[in-house]
């Protein structure tokens, strides 16, 4: 999961082919030198647009399920006679004030009804009411101390451990390779490690008070004692009953102790095992299977106070309610279900335009790419969420372009490790490369892309800290690596997540050097010294930019994430202005991502935070 950064360009060659010049401009008192343009707020070419939920872990009570959807960022909390949502956290959005989260991840309830939120990028767990409405606690900030997180995957409450060896009601963590063990309060009680390889959420038995982990990348489940001794592990890679695809997500049991069940989601199926007797670990049955359509991505699973297994199927945007029995389990209630409308974008990152006049977005959340034929016109949507080697399948797409002289639309899977290509309506899967790597031509975590004015594509290799150069031959399906610059560090020339990459007309290669808040050029040779903010006048300091665009008049514009602005500087660095939400007469800038140009006058931008793209006229 992960994180949330983003990015993608316009190539300066489709650019120059749209418009001869063009200057997006704001205004910032006491900014600097005194504004010659503006830029006006002109309209949402894509307003916000959400699935009834996009759930990936429940718990429960005898009332009510808690539901963790990190597409609105926030738990929602359904009431099970209804079968309707009646409360949720307060935040408006992403954050980390009281009442906001992050992606989180996971959830569980103790005995009192109080939720435990695992705010998973936030690296802490929050603590609220049973009404959502007030926060009674939250602990953690990042790290590796006791009491400290990295990325907190899972959360679980029952007896456990107090410090001074008796059993009570405790909090469970999974973060890293290790269980934490806190009070309801956050008093941290004690650690274990166990080894882990991208542990993911964590069930504590309330009969036996022994806890299980998921081991994702191992493919097993993993329990321990209440004093973080191991007991036993079950599962490996493959398909047979007992075996994981894919990285296995949610865990939970029995109330009465007997029944391990555990999220299968490569498989697309929930298993069965047993908890108890010289048989612990080994499968019962199975819910589904690959070729079923009982689930699209199973996650977060939870059995009621009542017996019924509760699932969350993330991509069928839904809740499913299982009657179980000790040899078998059927479909009882599927609550919520509806994807989203294709009128828009839930958090949009990468778009492009190309020479007919259409818009390309990345759809992020809702593992889709849009095309609309601007102004207003047709909308065409493609993508669905996906694994390797599944044709037409999307795993959190960060950055999208336009091959010039072609239209060939090009993706970056993100989570999948790979370039996808598709015709430009999206109707056909013209070619894939690239795989999770080190290795010259391959990625890990791909965020940025651009075609350059020689018509090769530079892609922001975010997660080996360098950009990659290839010559890419759709119609002989040849991807031909041809160079790799940068490495990890801080040093001019080296990265910490380059995400927005863009080529000038002269042929400098402009990156958003993200973590390391600032941007880099590189031409003839060598790089520049990096820009932390432009020069010549009082303003602030870049602060996580993910995108960086060389506009058509030579200017550079960044996308100013974190400041909610974008800024506009010479090609030496110079301020020139910058455009905010308010200068623009429109809602604040919440997360801008990319801004691109057409036409001396007309400029677009994707708000990631803000759920929406929207047009500028530039005067």
């Amino acid at each position: 999961m992960t994180i949330r950064t983003r990015r993608t360009m316009l190539s300066a060659t489709t650019a120059l082919a749209l418009a001869a010049s063009v200057a997006v401009a704001g205004s910032s008192a006491g900014a600097g030198p005194a504004q010659k343009a503006g830029a006006a707020y002109a309209g949402t070419v894509l307003p916000g647009a959400f699935a009834s939920m996009y759930p990936v872990d429940v718990t429960t009570t005898s009332q009510y399920y808690y539901v963790v959807d990190p597409g609105r960022y926030r738990i929602e909390r359904v009431n099970r006679a209804t079968g309707a949502i009646d409360k949720t956290t307060p935040g408006a959005g992403k954050g980390a004030g009281d009442g906001e989260l992050a992606a989180a991840r996971a959830l569980a309830v103790d005995s009192a009804g109080a939720v435990y939120v695992a705010d998973t990028p936030n690296h802490r767990v929050v603590k609220y009411d049973p009404t959502l409405q007030t926060v009674l606690a939250k602990w953690g900030t990042k790290g590796t101390a006791p009491g400290m997180f990295t990325n907190v995957y899972g959360v679980a409450v029952g007896p456990g451990l107090d410090k001074s060896g008796a059993t009570t009601e405790v909090v469970y963590t999974i973060d890293s390779d290790r269980v934490q063990v806190f009070s309801k309060t956050g008093e941290f009680i004690r650690g274990f490690a166990g080894g882990f390889n991208q542990p993911r959420q964590i069930e504590v038995n309330k009969v036996t008070g022994d806890v299980y982990v998921v081991n994702a990348r191992a493919r097993q489940i993993v329990a321990f004692n209440k004093a973080g001794t191991k007991l036993f592990s079950f599962g490996t890679e493959g398909s047979a009953l007992g075996q994981f695809k894919g990285d296995p997500r949610g865990v939970t049991v029995t109330r009465d102790g007997k029944i391990i069940f555990v999220t299968d989601d490569g498989n697309r199926r929930i298993q069965a095992f047993s908890a108890t007797g010289a048989n612990r670990g080994t499968a019962l049955y199975a819910i589904g299977s690959p070729t079923s359509t009982t689930f699209v991505d199973a996650r977060g699973i939870e059995v009621t106070p009542d017996g019924k297994l509760l699932v969350a199927d993330e991509w069928d945007y839904s809740l499913k309610e299982f009657t179980v029995s000790g040899t078998g389990a059927s479909l009882t209630r599927r609550l919520f279900g509806v994807p989203a409308p294709k009128t828009g974008a839930n958090s949009p990152r990468g778009i492009a335009l190309d020479t007919g006049g259409r818009i390309f977005v990345s759809d992020w959340w809702n593992q889709r790419i849009i095309r609309r034929t601007l102004p207003a016109g047709a909308i065409t949507t493609w993508g669905k969420r996906g694994i390797r080697g599944e044709a037409g399948s999307l795993n959190f797409q960060w950055a999208v372009a336009v091959q010039p002289g072609t239209g060939y639309v090009f993706v970056a899977s993100r989570e999948s490790h790979e370039i996808k290509v598709f015709s430009n309506d999206g109707s056909k899967e013209l070619f894939v490369w690239g795989k999770r790597s080190a290795n010259l031509g391959d990625f890990t975590f791909p965020q940025g892309m651009t075609f350059a004015p020689d018509g090769t594509l530079w892609v922001a290799d975010s997660g080996n800290s360098r950009i990659e150069q290839f010559k890419v031959d759709v119609a002989g399906k040849k991807a031909t690596f041809l160079k790799a610059l940068g490495s990890k560090g801080t040093g001019v020339g080296q990265f910490d997540m380059p995400t927005g990459i863009s080529v000038a007309a002269d042929g400098t290669i402009w990156v958003a050097d993200t973590k390391n808040s600032r941007i880099q050029a590189y031409k003839g040779g060598a790089w520049r010294t990096p820009i932390l903010k432009p020069s010549g006048a009082t303003t602030k300091a870049f602060n996580t930019p993910w995108g960086v665009t060389a506009a058509p008049d030579g200017t550079i514009w960044v996308a100013d994430t974190t400041n909610k602005r974008l800024v506009q500087m010479s090609n030496t660095g110079v301020f020139r202005q910058q455009v905010t939400g308010a200068s623009a007469g429109t809602s604040d800038f919440l997360g801008p991502f990319q801004v691109i140009f057409a036409g001396a006058n007309t400029a677009y931008m994707s708000d990631t935070w803000g759920n929406r793209v929207i047009k500028l006229t530039v005067s």
